[in-house]
């Protein structure tokens, strides 16, 4: 028969209070990858991270601060709402902070293992701009003039594009 009433003591690292602090160092350290693992649709705007609502609605009326002392609290002007990053994670999936908050906890345990898993965003890609500039190559297809092509066969596709009109920069003579 297995005795219950029989067990060891806690370890000393079993403190809610450490796993509390360290959970949110963790967080804090990896913030900006937690909050877009969160919230997608989030966007990064002068040291802050907006979005629309705790369900990561599209917009921009919730603010997380990103750096300093007051990293990972938040402020939603719409619902007139705020708090830490604890709040934010129970606000997020519909947990009570204050009644649950071991469940709040084992989220963002979970979030801050998966934040390092999640890859980094990606910049937009820009059109790639040839020899002839901005203005041709939106319209160009892809390819069809190469600086690789060398600089005679961008003057050529020039004066054939243009009718002829020479691209000097002098006045023309008369």
């Amino acid at each position: 028969m297995i005795d219950f009433n029989a067990l060891p003591d806690p370890p000393a690292d079993a403190d809610p209070t450490a796993r509390r602090e360290e959970i949110r160092a963790a967080l804090l350290a990896r913030l900006e990858s937690v909050l877009f693992t969160l919230f997608p649709a989030g966007k990064k705007r002068r040291g802050k991270f907006v979005i629309g609502d705790v369900l990561g609605s599209p917009g921009d009326s919730l603010e997380v601060v990103l750096d300093g002392d007051k990293a990972g609290l938040w402020t939603d002007r719409a619902e007139g709402s705020g708090g830490d990053v604890f709040h934010l994670i129970g606000a997020h999936f519909g947990v009570d902070v204050h009644g649950d908050f071991a469940r709040v906890l084992d989220l963002a345990e979970d979030l801050v293992g998966r934040a390092l898993t999640a890859p980094p965003r990606k910049a937009a890609k820009k059109a790639p701009v040839d020899d002839l500039g901005r203005l041709f190559a939106t319209w160009l297809p892809p390819g069809t003039i190469s600086s690789s092509r060398g600089p005679e066969t961008s003057a050529a596709m020039r004066r054939a594009l243009c009718g002829g009109v020479s691209w000097s920069s002098s006045p023309p003579t008369t």
